[in-house]
Formats: C-alpha cells, sequence, structure tokens
C-alpha cells in the first residue's frame, strides 16, 4: 500500500487486522498489529476486543 504512495491511517490498520482475523490468518493480523504499533497508531475497541479474545484462546502462534 505505501509503495504505491497510500499511507495507511488507524482505520486501514484496524479494517484489514479485523479482516486477517476473520479469515483466521492470526499471524499475519499479529504481525501487522506490531507494524500499526511501531508506527504510533492503535487499535480500536472493536479490533482490541479480537485481539484478546485471540489471545485468551491461544491462537497466535508463539514464534511472533
Amino acid at each position: 500500500m505505501e509503495e504505491k504512495g497510500c499511507s495507511p491511517d488507524d482505520c486501514t490498520y484496524n479494517t484489514i487486522i479485523r479482516g486477517f482475523i476473520h479469515n483466521k490468518q492470526t499471524s499475519r493480523a499479529m504481525v501487522l498489529i506490531q507494524t500499526m504499533v511501531e508506527k504510533g497508531f492503535s487499535a480500536d475497541a472493536s479490533t482490541t476486543e479480537l485481539i484478546v479474545n485471540l489471545l485468551s484462546k491461544d491462537e497466535v502462534d508463539p514464534t511472533l
């Protein structure tokens, strides 16, 4: 996305992360969450809830 001149914002990150989680791509979601935080953005309430649910169910790759 950034390669094409489109800078993501918090809404963009949250939307993509929710899509990854809903499609069972938890590793990709966790990597993007880390990127989002490093760039100074934060998860909204619905994304945070999904992340908490993932972590409580141990559905995240422990190598991340």
